[in-house]
């Protein structure tokens, strides 16, 4: 849809909206219920995200599953509700479940040998997502009202929202079949890491590559629900990709690497050492490329934000001058943070906001027209500029890149929200206040959550992979030892990587996109254990079959299926470590 190209036709469409679409005049929206159950949910979300995203990279923000889970907990206890609270339940939750950086650039840090006690990363963790929030709000009315961009999974999480609402039966019918998957998933965790453990976490392939056992690379079937569900939710491309990314990164590059005795055995971990540089380029380059493609984003975004400002303030807008406000002390508090407990200058933080800010609008626009969010890239870019800046300091590198991932990431999700909130008729203010509870309720409960698991299972492990950490500790210790401490020809890969990353890309963007592999896909299966790609593969192909074979029934339930297989493992998941550190199995 075309933007309105006056203000007088910009304050026509507001008026409409407000007039036809505006409910929060006329139904409760963000309460004192609206809290507990998103507080309550808002754990759930980051629980099962720093699980699910330390075993694969993968997390998502839960938008659908936190409004269904909203849902069925009023039915539940019979509290009635309207669709305005189940929208700031959603948004609460979801900007919990999107602290990214708590499978990325924290975890990278401890690879590379930092530590950090609980209190440290809490209030820094507080801060940048909050600072995230914070940066998209003056973005809301160009994106969502003017322009109004498809944000395709804000949209259909309004309409999700909808039909809950208008046909409370079959909502309750599919928060039950999200309820016994989850219980199915959790009873075959606990049988697979817990007491009793009669299940095997995995079973490898009895296959052969001349003198090479597969079982050395875990080519095999991971015998995990969660990554079922994972298979669900991407679909078929994905799952191919990974698949394909398995076999090429893991088979055929480590039989080759150990025949030319590139790589001193063939083993995961010398594999991966080799395969993480080509996997990172092939990523980074796919990232870039793509946004290279949406020529003038950066230009538009600046002219969109300079237009909205000049609308001035309405009571249901999150005002100017406590916006200003709010960054200007956030900004200051995460500057002092990071020189007081980092020892990163406060200019360099400084630096590192305004990046993250020119970042996340780029990340807007791009989340807002393809529904993908080229985070992980932005991340590596800022680790490119600090590289420069701060040469040899992998601290900086990461840290920094922390404040562009978290920002860009949050700042994406709050969009995508705010899109739902549009569609329903919510209050953009109190919608940001939800958000900001929520990061903040997902900061306090992420920590000691993380340190359960990574004291259980520990980072980088088989259980633990964190393929998203090892790719960020790897960006950081490139630039700050050199191309000299890279593996033997490893070269080679980074610039097979970024070929192959361009071309995917361009590909993606032509006619033939549908018979191209994702490179995000491809890329990540290289540093992923291939017993997680196949078994994703699989649950992706089953997806497949099943909306063949039964497509109005996959239609109304998939989602809740394959969510609650996720929420099911991830849960127990939890349990089994927290359990573990304690000493109690």
């Amino acid at each position: 849809m075309g933007t309105p190209d006056t203000l007088e036709s910009i304050e026509t469409e507001e008026q409409a909206w407000l007039k036809d679409v505006y409910q929060g005049d006329k139904l409760p929206e963000l309460t004192a219920k609206v809290y507990v159950v998103g507080a309550l949910l808002s754990i759930l979300l980051i629980a099962t995200n720093i699980y699910v995203g330390l075993k694969t990279g993968l997390t998502q923000s839960g938008s659908i599953l936190a409004s269904l889970l909203g849902f069925a907990v009023f039915k539940l206890i019979r509290v009635k509700s309207t669709v305005l609270e189940n929208n700031n339940i959603m948004t609460m939750a979801s900007a919990a479940g999107s602290l990214g950086i708590m499978v990325s650039a924290i975890p990278a840090l401890i690879l590379l040998g930092y530590s950090f006690s609980a209190l440290q990363l809490f209030i820094w963790i507080l801060l940048v997502n909050l600072l995230g929030v914070l940066f998209a709000v003056p973005l809301r009315k160009q994106f969502v009202a003017i322009e109004k961009l498809p944000f395709p999974s804000g949209t259909a999480c309004a309409e999700a929202i909808k039909a809950m609402y208008a046909h409370g039966s079959d909502a309750v019918k599919k928060a039950k079949s999200l309820l016994v998957t989850s219980l199915a998933a959790g009873v075959v965790t606990w049988l697979r890491d817990g007491v009793p453990a009669i299940i095997p976490a995995m079973t490898n392939l009895p296959l052969t590559i001349g003198q090479y056992g597969l079982q050395q690379i875990r080519l095999g079937l991971n015998w995990s629900p969660m990554l079922v569900g994972v298979g669900f939710l991407v679909g078929a491309r994905i799952g191919i990709s990974l698949l394909l990314g398995a076999i090429l990164g893991w088979v055929v590059l480590g039989t080759v690497l150990a025949d030319a005795h590139i790589i001193e055995s063939f083993g995961m971990r010398q594999i991966r050492n080799w395969n993480m540089w080509a996997a990172i380029a092939l990523m980074v380059s796919a990232g870039f490329t793509a946004l290279a493609l949406r020529g003038g984003t950066i230009v538009r975004a600046f002219r969109s934000m300079k237009e909205a400002r000049l609308e001035g303030s309405r009571s249901i807008e999150f005002s100017l001058s406590l916006w200003l406000g709010s960054i200007l002390v956030a900004a200051i508090a995460i500057s002092l943070v990071m020189q007081t407990i980092f020892q990163i200058p406060v200019w360099m933080t400084l630096l590192a906001v305004v990046v993250a800010y020119l970042f996340s609008i780029l990340a807007v626009r791009a989340y807002g027209e393809t529904d993908m969010n080229p985070v992980g890239a932005m991340g590596y870019a800022t680790q490119i500029v600090y590289g420069a800046v701060a040469p040899g300091n992998m601290m900086t590198c990461v840290m920094t890149a922390g404040i562009t991932a978290s920002g860009a990431n949050q700042s994406a999700d709050m969009m995508q929200d705010f899109k739902t909130g549009y569609l329903l008729g919510a209050t953009p203010k109190r919608q940001t206040y939800a958000q900001l509870a929520g990061a903040a309720v997902g900061s306090v409960v992420a920590v000691p959550i993380f340190f359960a698991l990574t004291g259980a299972y520990g980072i980088g492990s088989d259980s633990l992979p964190a393929p998203s950490a090892v790719s960020w500790s790897g960006m950081a210790q490139l630039f700050s030892k050199g191309f000299d401490a890279l593996p033997s020809f490893t070269l080679i890969g980074v610039l097979g990587g970024l070929l192959v990353g361009i071309l995917l890309t361009l590909l993606e963007n032509s006619k033939a996109r549908r018979f191209v592999p994702s490179p995000y896909g491809v890329g990540i299966a290289m540093i992923m254990p291939a017993d997680f790609s196949i078994m994703i593969f699989l649950g992706s192909m089953v997806k497949l079959l099943l909306d063949k074979k039964f497509a109005r029934w996959m239609e109304d339930y998939s989602i809740s299926l394959a969510s609650g297989l996720l929420v099911g493992e991830s849960i127990i998941g939890v349990v089994i470590s927290v359990l573990a550190v304690m000493g109690l199995i």
